[in-house]
């Protein structure tokens, strides 16, 4: 899919209050303004990296700041994400917060979390030594928040 057609695609998910499709689960609501003021800096800083999911190959591909963007202009820069980039990554978070009733359950939170905190294997690497980590209660709290 090209950039132009997945951000025409994210545009026609903005005017739909919950989000079904391949990848979510459906009746979860994207709730933008409550990724953006607390699962994307985690997001943006532990998984959206150019030698993680901040490029656009990657099935989890998210924006960040200085990193990935949808504005060729802004790659490499620092501008705050724009609207798009935040519900692009909400969506894609969104995606790995299926079939589950209990956040922990939830790829995001295992797949980032040391297997021996009760994580899964990560490409990339465990991001979370425990589900103490500051950084991991928040995206916890996200994932909690979107399962209500």
């Amino acid at each position: 899919m090209t950039m132009t057609r997945g951000l025409t695609l994210l545009a026609l998910l903005s005017g739909i209050g919950c989000v079904a499709g391949p990848g979510t689960t459906p009746g979860l609501a994207v709730d933008v303004e409550l990724f953006a003021q607390t699962a994307s800096p985690v997001v943006e800083l532990h998984c959206g990296t150019s030698g993680c999911h901040g490029t656009p190959d990657r099935p989890y591909a998210v924006y960040a700041r200085s990193e990935y963007r949808a504005d060729p202009g802004d790659l490499l820069s620092d501008p705050p994400l724009n609207d798009d980039e935040l519900r692009h990554n909400a969506i894609a978070s969104l995606a790995f917060v299926q079939d589950v009733d209990d956040a922990a359950a939830s790829a995001l939170l295992r797949r980032p979390l040391h297997p021996a905190a009760g994580g899964s294997d990560h490409g990339g690497g465990a991001q979370f030594t425990n589900a103490q980590d500051p950084d991991y209660l928040v995206l916890a709290a996200w994932v909690d928040e979107v399962l209500r």
